[in-house]
């Protein structure tokens, strides 16, 4: 589990992502980020009824958790990020949600540049 200041927690701190941020969109997710006034980046999940039940629901945000948790060292500090789930990530493999934050993470320009190389 991400640590308590690594999550964004309140509707309020969603919303000024939403409202603030930038947007980029992946085949299986969209991604929203913004700079925050903090010495480290926060994450935020949303899935909705469109992915499926509840099971598959939560499934998928374990599943996004543990990408964040892998790469959490090479995403470059003081951004909130929210990932939301596309409908079709129900379906898809762990390794194909994995490939979707990279080149997402990459378009966006999030990853530090002094990451180990990235797949």
């Amino acid at each position: 589990m991400l640590d308590k200041k690594a999550r964004i927690r309140t509707s309020r701190e969603y919303r000024n992502v939403f409202e603030k941020g930038k947007r980029l969109s992946g085949r299986f997710l969209i991604i929203y980020y913004v700079e925050n006034a903090l010495d480290n980046n926060r994450f935020g999940f949303i899935t909705n009824k469109k992915i499926g039940m509840a099971v598959i629901r939560n499934r998928i945000k374990r599943q996004l958790r543990a990408i964040v948790r892998e790469y959490q060292g090479q995403v470059k500090n003081k951004h909130d990020i929210v990932l939301v789930a596309r409908a079709g990530i129900g379906k898809s493999s762990f390794e194909g949600m994995e490939k979707d934050y990279i080149a997402i993470m990459k378009k966006a320009g999030l990853f530090a540049r002094n990451a180990n190389k990235i797949d």
